[in-house]
């Protein structure tokens, strides 16, 4: 989508709107002062950092003076508007591809109540190991949380179903002109052929990293990964979601099964020395240890 000349998307995923809706929402940011300290508490995000890695400063000045209301929604909305500008993007539409969001549908529609929501759903198998891959998080942790991003998304997007557009992952690679028109007419924009190459590739991980275009083969790659036993496990725990996908599952009988909270606790705790080691790894010792401070504080 990004790639359409009516549609502007922040590279990175921003993750902070939940925790500016819950910290800020009901206060009173036309004060000066507290607006400042708004400022400083989102500047200490991951998005924000990113933005520095770019050479793209917003300032405090410049934020507060160009909003026409400092309603929380107003002064979100413009702080796209203003990436967009340093991006030197003409957009229609704007937008943010933060995957977790999937679990805040309802506080979006209630910030933004002109938003609509396209959901690319991925079979959840291929997912967990995609994971697995990357960030060496724990599969059947990473199925259970799929699984339930999936259900809580699918529930509270019922509420607006007219604003709600979902599409699987691997009819995009298998058909992506037809999908494309489609998100196309959801959003009421033209369909432009250049949308199925991207100006730079998208992805800095797993089996699509460095491309920019679509890869059609990045499907069923669990098929030879998992074994018939990882495989059962994770079937038990997310396949009557998949089933309700219409994914085929290898073991279709299957009964149902969830992790208890101690079992999830106990992973999670693996899944975060993981993602230290990750950071790590891909900042050296001390900014991959500040970024796992920072993301565990707030995203």
């Amino acid at each position: 989508l990004n790639r359409h000349k009516d549609v502007y998307f922040p590279d990175h995923e921003s993750h902070f709107i939940p925790y500016a809706v819950q910290n800020y929402e009901n206060v009173d940011l036309a004060n000066p002062e507290l607006f400042k300290k708004f400022y400083v508490d989102i500047c200490k995000t991951d998005f924000f950092e990113r933005l520095k890695d770019k050479n793209i400063s917003i300032s405090q000045d410049e934020w507060f003076n160009s909003v026409s209301n400092y309603s929380l929604a107003t002064i979100l909305k413009q702080l796209y508007m203003l990436y967009a500008q340093k991006e030197e993007s003409n957009f229609v539409i704007w937008g943010d591809k933060t995957p977790a969001y999937l679990r805040y549908l309802i506080m979006l529609k209630t910030l933004f109540p002109s938003s609509r929501f396209v959901h690319i759903v991925r079979d959840g198998r291929d997912v967990v190991l995609s994971m697995k891959k990357v960030w060496g998080k724990n599969i059947y942790r990473s199925a259970q949380r799929w699984e339930q991003n999936i259900r809580i998304c699918r529930n509270d997007a019922a509420s607006f179903m007219d604003d709600y557009f979902e599409l699987k992952y691997e009819d995009l690679l298998n058909d992506p002109v037809s999908i494309l028109k489609n998100i196309c007419g959801f959003l009421n924009i033209e369909y432009h052929p250049d949308m199925q190459t991207l100006k730079k590739p998208a992805e800095k991980y797993g089996s699509a990293k460095g491309h920019n275009r679509i890869v059609k083969s990045n499907t069923k790659k669990f098929e030879k990964d998992f074994n018939k036993i990882e495989l059962g496990k994770l079937e038990r725990i997310m396949g009557s979601t998949l089933a309700k996908l219409d994914y085929e599952l290898i073991n279709p009988n299957t009964t149902r099964q969830s992790l208890s909270a101690l079992t999830m606790g106990l992973y999670g705790l693996g899944d975060g020395f993981a993602f230290v080691r990750f950071q790590i790894r891909e900042n050296g010792l001390l900014k991959g240890i500040n970024d796992f401070i920072r993301d565990q504080v707030k995203k």
